[in-house]
């Protein structure tokens, strides 16, 4: 994912942080190039700031999911080769433990796990783990069936991959899951959760969470009050918490048309999960 003028504009970056983007990146540049080159100039804020940004914009983009932990897996490895704490081949395992500490793996069933603030985990391979906890902790995987969690405040957790699940836990964490069959799950007050892929779901729980999915017969909730739930493809289910609401996308004919139910009016409860039936709201 590149990172231009034009989105930190559009993200309300502080004069500061602008500034210093434009003396280092006038051309603009990747998001995992511009994040270490924050941290490389003791700007951890800025990081952890930009990290939120990204995850937010899979709410609206949740395609661009995968790439992003393909990108932060690779990295991650690049970061780490022949280091204590990187392991390559069938089953290896790696583990870091420490403030900014760095943990990856990559091969069949490969686990990588990190804990201490500002700690990172990356594991990629077919059924490999990701699993970072600290504040600022960041956890990734790539391969079918992995699995990334992430435990900590502001810690984000991605997973990539067919029945991927992605897990993050703590206020404004961020979670984001692609591919078919994928789960994403957030918990904490104005956390976010997002899922790309057919039957994919997200879940997200606290005040203000947010959760989105993408994808045919997908499902999303957010439990919680003021919480939003948004399903982009048809056949989907969604459920939102007390004064909260939620969009579900439905075909009429050859128009796509969007469905709103807000709880506490027209009948619509909260809690419950609805789906659209000949262009209303029902129970599902």
């Amino acid at each position: 994912m590149k990172i231009t003028k034009e989105l930190l504009k559009e993200w309300a970056a502080c004069h500061s942080g602008y500034r210093w983007f434009i003396e280092k990146f006038p051309q603009g540049g990747d998001v995992h190039e511009v994040g270490k080159a924050l941290r490389a100039d003791g700007r951890t804020d800025d990081a952890g700031w930009l990290t939120n940004c990204v995850f937010d914009h899979f709410i609206k983009e949740p395609t661009a999911i995968a790439e992003y932990v393909a990108a932060d897996v690779k990295g991650t490895l690049e970061d780490t080769a022949n280091s204590p704490t990187s392991a390559s081949g069938n089953s290896s395992k790696a583990a870091a433990s420490g403030d900014y500490s760095k943990a990856a793996s990559s091969g069949h069933s490969s686990t990588a796990a990190s804990s201490g603030d500002s700690s990172t985990a990356a594991s990629s391979g077919d059924s490999s783990t990701a699993a970072s906890s600290g504040y600022s902790s960041t956890a990734a995987s790539s391969g079918d069936s992995s699995t990334a969690a992430s435990s900590g405040y502001s810690s984000t957790a991605a997973s990539s991959g067919d029945s991927s699940k992605a897990a993050s836990s703590g206020n404004s964490s961020k979670a984001a899951s692609s591919g078919n069959s994928s789960k994403a799950a957030s918990s904490g007050d104005s956390s976010t959760a997002a899922s790309s892929g057919y039957s994919s779901a997200a879940a997200s729980s606290g005040h203000s969470s947010t959760a989105a999915s993408s994808g045919y017969s997908s499902k999303a909730e957010a439990s919680g009050e003021k919480t939003i739930a948004m399903v982009a493809g048809i056949e989907g289910a969604a459920r939102a918490g007390e004064k909260g609401a939620f969009a579900l996308a439905w075909q009429d004919d050859e128009q796509i048309r969007i469905a709103v139910g807000i709880v506490g009016e027209d009948e619509i409860k909260a809690d419950v999960w609805y789906r659209v039936a000949e262009g209303k709201l029902v129970e599902a």
